[in-house]
């Protein structure tokens, strides 16, 4: 069940400056830093991932998290993944499965909240992802004549830049 709750301003505790400089900080974690593989093929989102060690009984444990916000220019959605004593060779590797968890739940939350896709989707997110190229189902200049191809059934595949409609719900399965 979604519940919508609408924000009550109680105090403004940082500026709106300050609130879109630390936005452009998130974004650029996605785009180009720590947190590439939390961002969903079509999104673009911000986030920050964490880490923090914590020590008890002569051992040293550590936590991973995520935390993002999606669409990146109207966020809609915030998320935090927490992951206490990752099963990780490292810190990093941890913090890489907080990602992945983000990505797969905002790849899934996002179309069903109607939010369209308006990014590109890179080579690297296509072969990560499972996602097929669709140049190739919508038709492409073949690199021998300059014709083009047409897959069969291959109008019903988004390509980059198409919204995406969530599907109709039949309410069998919802939970």
């Amino acid at each position: 069940m979604v519940q919508n709750i609408e924000p009550e301003m109680i105090k403004q505790v940082i500026s709106p400056e300050v609130s879109e400089l630390m936005k452009d900080y998130c974004i650029g974690v996605v785009d180009e830093g720590t947190g590439t593989r939390a961002r969903p093929a079509g999104y673009r989102i911000g986030g920050k991932t964490g880490t923090a060690e914590y020590s008890g009984k002569g051992k040293v444990s550590y936590t991973v998290s995520f935390m993002g916000f999606a669409p990146a220019d109207d966020p809609q959605i915030a998320i935090y993944v927490v992951i206490d004593r990752p099963n990780a060779a490292s810190q990093e590797d941890g913090t890489r499965y907080a990602c992945l968890i983000c990505r797969e739940i905002l790849g899934q939350i996002l179309p069903h909240l109607g939010v369209p896709k308006t990014e590109l989707i890179t080579e690297e997110e296509r072969k990560d992802q499972n996602i097929p190229n669709t140049a190739v189902l919508h038709g492409s200049s073949s690199q021998e004549g300059g014709e083009e191809e047409e897959t069969e059934g291959g109008d019903d595949i988004p390509v980059p830049g198409d919204e995406v409609k969530p599907e109709e719900e039949t309410g069998e399965g919802d939970v």
